[in-house]
């Protein structure tokens, strides 16, 4: 069967090398990393780049322990879990997912990602429901009332 495998070198170069550091704008890029199962080798080889991106996304399995390595390396370098998109099922169970992570730095200067710390402490049930432009009209009580 090798007859049906063709290999082929492809060189290869760090994150950190491909650009210069002054090149990208602080928190101004964001990163996906999608490179089936080296993705703890890129954020070796990038820990420069990624520190100064205000996104990382990251996709990752469920059925192996990357999704608590791969959040954990990204942790170390500023980065908190922000939301989970790109879920992929197989046989109805979730299997993959991407992490989308911000970038503390970014997280803290912006008030828009800690919504709760302007709500003055109450939950406002209409803007729970952020997102579902289905249910913008529909009216919501108020659980504890």
């Amino acid at each position: 069967m090798r007859f049906l495998i063709g290999l082929k070198e492809i060189p290869t170069r760090r994150l950190d090398r491909v650009f210069a550091p002054d090149a990208l704008p602080d928190l101004s890029y964001l990163v996906k990393l999608d490179v089936d199962g080296v993705e703890e080798q890129l954020i070796a080889g990038g820990q420069r780049v990624l520190r100064n991106a205000s996104f990382v996304i990251i996709e990752t399995s469920i059925g192996r322990q990357d999704l608590c390595e791969r959040a954990a390396l990204l942790e170390q370098l500023g980065f908190r879990l922000f939301d989970l998109c790109d879920n992929v099922y197989y046989y109805g169970q979730l299997a993959l997912v991407d992490l989308v992570m911000i970038n503390n730095r970014l997280r803290a200067a912006e008030l828009k990602f800690r919504p709760w710390e302007y709500s003055e402490g109450k939950v406002h049930w209409p803007k729970w429901q952020h997102g579902f432009k289905q249910l913008d009209d529909t009216p919501v009580d108020d659980p504890f009332a």
